[in-house]
Order: C-alpha cells, then sequence, then structure tokens
C-alpha cells in the first residue's frame, strides 16, 4: 500500500480484502463495516436519506461523457486481454459477492418490513 495512505484506510482495505471469510470485516454483518474507523464521520442515515453531496460531481458533456477518464493509449493485444480476463474474474467475484450479500440481506429485508 502506498505509505502515505491513512491507517484507518488502509486497515479498512486489508480486512475488506481477507481471504478467511469467517473474520473478513462484514462478516458479521454490514453494521460491522459501517462502525470501522474510516467511515467515523459518515451520517449513515443521511447517506440513505440521500442527504449527502457526493464530495466531488464531474461536469458532463453529454451522458456518454468519458472526459474525466484516463486515455490510454499504449495497449497491445496481450495486455488487453489480460484486462479483459481480469475484469471478468472481478465480475464473476462481484456477482458472487453480490448473491452472497443479497441472501443473506434480502430474508432481513422482508422480516423487518413485514414484521415476520
Amino acid at each position: 500500500m502506498p505509505d502515505d495512505m491513512p491507517e484507518d484506510l488502509e486497515d479498512l482495505i486489508s480486512r475488506l480484502l481477507c481471504k478467511d471469510p469467517k473474520v473478513r470485516l462484514g462478516a458479521k454483518g454490514p453494521e460491522e463495516v459501517k462502525q470501522h474507523a474510516f467511515f467515523k464521520d459518515v451520517n449513515w442515515e443521511a447517506v440513505v436519506n440521500k442527504e449527502v453531496t457526493p464530495p466531488y460531481l464531474p461536469m458532463l458533456s453529454s451522458n456518454d461523457d468519458v472526459s474525466h477518464f484516463h486515455k490510454v493509449s499504449n495497449i497491445n493485444k496481450n495486455n488487453l486481454l489480460t484486462m479483459i480476463n481480469r475484469l471478468m474474474l472481478m465480475s464473476q467475484y462481484m456477482r458472487h459477492l453480490f448473491l452472497k450479500i443479497s441472501s443473506w440481506m434480502i430474508p432481513r429485508m422482508i422480516s423487518l418490513h413485514f414484521h415476520i
């Protein structure tokens, strides 16, 4: 990790990427993540109610404006294939993570909503 990275951010990233899911940050539920030191100044109720102004809101010239992204010019076929493979693996991981989170969260949300 970069030397100038704040300790709480480094700890957050390390604990979210922990290989053992039983000790990974969030294994005990979303409150565990929300209570991490990195989020100490976050008003979660305001976030949920969409009362928080984003720290940066880019000015866009159109819906497909990509001017805020870095241009990539020196890409060869092998690098592109490597990036595509990594993106596919990341996509599969994110899908797995979403399914795991939603399978845990949806029943709880239903029971809270319907007071089951």
